[in-house]
């Protein structure tokens, strides 16, 4: 969907777009002098500016895990989202925003793609996906939706980023975000003499951590809404800024979406940009 204003098109969001359409739309804006972007308003979701701020900031060292995590709690997929020729399923809906934060988050290469699609209740359109991106840096995200996953309260089934590095790890979770930064006082570098004894037998590798050697940090405050993105519109429009949400990086997401599609239809990872 597309609102015209003047010679400006704001695309909703790539739903049921092919890259042929998102092609043909460029080039004729381009031909007829019209701005062109798309509305990707979920770069300023408060949970994932979180994310993003701990990861561009390093602060746990050299990362090696992103994951992204939305369920619902009901099984509900209502109006159109359940019907396929109106551009129903969830890889469309939730999946163009999660693959686009994870792009936008992640610099570099990304080599690989391996991914499960299901229609688990649907019978027409995806209800549940998991979608691995092996980036060439070495970190592997991970971005799972699933709208089966019942739960008999609302709050926990919702949304969770978890990032893994060498220094700590995060968990960020709900739209209106909770969550800590975990370190440890003492990395166990070599196992020596002593074993510990846990109700399941002796264990080196999960046994309780003696005290005070796992310390939290408070998540990041960051300041961000919706708003902001259409902020950006405006200023773009009048030549201020440029428009956060590029073409290039739409054309990306699109071809993400098309490589889970031969994922897992093949049950192969599909090389990307290798």
């Amino acid at each position: 969907m597309a609102a015209k204003a003047g010679k400006h098109v704001l695309c909703e969001k790539p739903v049921a777009l092919s890259l042929e359409d998102l092609d043909a739309m460029e080039r004729c804006c381009r031909e007829n002098g019209v701005t062109f972007t798309v509305h990707q308003q979920r770069r300023f979701d408060q949970d994932f500016r979180i994310a993003k701020e701990i990861f561009d900031s390093e602060t746990l060292g050299r990362m090696y895990t992103v994951k992204s995590m939305l369920y619902g709690f009901n099984g509900n997929m209502h109006d159109w989202h359940v019907y396929k020729d109106q551009g129903g399923g969830m890889l469309y809906d939730w999946g163009v925003h999660l693959i686009d934060q994870m792009l936008w988050m992640i610099p570099g290469k990304l080599t690989s793609v391996f991914a499960d699609l299901r229609n688990v209740i649907n019978r027409e359109v995806d209800d549940y996906f998991h979608i691995f991106l092996r980036f060439e840096s070495g970190i592997v995200a991970q971005i799972e939706l699933g709208t089966y996953y019942l739960s008999d309260a609302l709050g926990w089934f919702e949304r969770h980023w978890f990032i893994g590095g060498d220094k700590g790890s995060m968990h960020c979770d709900g739209f209106k975000p909770e969550g800590v930064i975990v370190r440890t006082t003492e990395l166990l570098t070599s196992v020596k003499g002593q074993r510990t004894m846990t109700a399941a037998g002796p264990t080196r590798s999960f046994g309780p951590p003696p005290e005070g050697r796992i310390v939290t940090e408070p998540l990041p405050e960051v300041n961000t809404n919706h708003r902001m993105y259409f902020e950006n519109y405006l200023a773009a429009l009048s030549g201020k800024e440029e428009f956060l949400v590029k073409i290039s990086e739409v054309r990306r997401v699109l071809r993400v979406m098309e490589a889970v599609r031969e994922s897992a239809r093949t049950g192969r990872s599909v090389d990307f940009e290798s």
